[in-house]
């Protein structure tokens, strides 16, 4: 029979919204639900266990409404007899976690690990046949060395699948965020002989080494603009000791966060949100739960008005509501006024102070026309040379405008 978990890590509760504050008690709200939505989804699956590798909590400063909520949630998974097996991480080390281990120790399907001590247990179905070997281990402080993993031991010998559950950091990875905690090497981890590692900490979702199967599940729910796309955790199937896993991503995060880059110069709140909207199509999923960060770059005539804080937060509410997003901050500190034509033009000799010396002279009528090549313009055959003449010079209008946007970097 096969082993099924579900495997997740770093959901930071209590954690505080990094970005602006009046989302703070729904982003409160959003985490706990995440957590809920974990327990639904492992309950649905009839998994034989769920995986927490560390960092359950944001620190060990608990609000009572979590802990209350949390003890409910794992409650749930330990009436339908599935495990949960939750190491502590770096933001929960079990230093200062003694009253929720009491907690948690009522619930008798729950092992919290939360020191420097490996421990196993086999997992056995609801016709309490085994169906596998979990082993985790703990952080004791917040900062545990270079030795920390030297202490986990190999698999062992059973015929069972083996499953370790671990927060730590792969060193071997691209650069990231997070911090040198529990460091250890690729190999270290593969020459352990699990079937699958569940990894936590490095909050981006990724594979490691297919077989040994070892991955980050990534947290379930991104904190802030610079943990973009979808987040959640992996359902993981192991058919038999040496085989390799079946690992399937499911989302959770009820936010999601997203970013893009504008550079331009727009006229006005309309123009602006329509080039918003460009950029969204290309995005794919369903944006009513995004956060999305707009960062503004370049001369701008919206430079001014977007850098009052009031003006700001009032338009970002509209172009939400217009865009269908759940939310939309503007950052507009890459903004700046544009100079005008008139402006650039006195700064001296330029590429910019040739076009509109060009455009001087076609509009005051000298013979500069011939010389482009112009005949075959599309709806002015069998028109006279002064008709031509004249829609040539309207196609002018504003061109100094946009050159010198183009110039100051708005062009592309």
């Amino acid at each position: 029979m096969s082993f099924r978990f579900l495997h997740v890590a770093d959901f930071h509760l209590d954690s505080p919204f990094r970005t602006r504050g009046e989302e703070s008690r729904a982003w409160q709200e959003a985490l706990r639900q995440v957590l809920q939505d974990a327990v639904d989804l492992a309950l649905a699956q009839e998994v034989h266990a769920v995986l927490v590798a560390g960092d359950l909590l944001d620190s060990e400063n608990l609000s009572l409404a979590t802990q209350h909520f949390l003890f409910r949630q794992l409650e749930r998974l330990s009436n339908q007899e599935i495990v949960t097996l939750y190491v502590t991480g770096n933001h929960d080390p079990g230093l200062h976690l003694s009253r929720l281990r009491l907690l948690l120790g009522n619930l008798p399907h729950v092992h919290m690990v939360a020191e420097r001590k490996p421990f196993s247990l086999v997992v056995k179905d609801r016709q309490g046949r085994a169906v596998g070997v979990l082993t985790g281990m703990g952080h004791e402080t917040p900062h545990e060395g270079d030795d920390w993993i030297r202490s986990f031991p190999p698999a062992g010998g059973e015929a069972l699948p083996q499953v370790a559950v671990l927060h730590a950091s792969v060193v071997d990875l691209a650069p990231h965020p997070h911090g040198r905690y529990a460091p250890c090497r690729k190999e270290d981890l593969a020459s352990l002989d699990y079937d699958y590692v569940a990894l936590g900490h490095i909050h981006q979702r990724q594979e490691v080494s297919p077989y040994p199967a070892i991955w980050y599940s990534g947290n379930p729910q991104g904190r802030d603009p610079s943990e973009r796309g979808e987040k959640g955790g992996l359902l993981v199937e192991v058919a038999a000791r040496g085989t390799p896993p079946q690992v399937t991503f499911s989302p959770l995060a009820r936010w999601r966060f997203e970013r893009i880059i504008l550079q331009g110069s727009w006229a006005d709140a309309l123009e602006l949100k329509e080039a918003i909207q460009r950029e969204l199509e290309g995005m794919p999923g369903v944006k009513g739960s995004w956060f999305l960060r707009v960062e503004l770059k370049g001369p701008s005539p919206l430079a001014r008005a977007l850098s009052g804080e009031e003006d700001r937060r009032d338009l970002e509410r509209e172009l939400a509501l217009d865009l269908g997003l759940g939310s939309l901050e503007l950052d507009a500190d890459g903004l700046y006024p544009a100079a005008s034509w008139q402006e650039l033009r006195a700064r001296g000799p330029s590429p910019f102070l040739e076009a509109i010396e060009i455009i001087g002279a076609l509009e005051r009528g000298e013979d500069l026309w011939t010389p482009l090549n112009l005949h075959p313009l599309a709806g002015l055959e069998g028109s006279s040379p002064d008709e031509k003449a004249l829609y040539l010079r309207s196609l002018l209008e504003g061109l100094r405008e946009e050159l010198a946007s183009y110039f100051q970097g708005g062009g592309s």
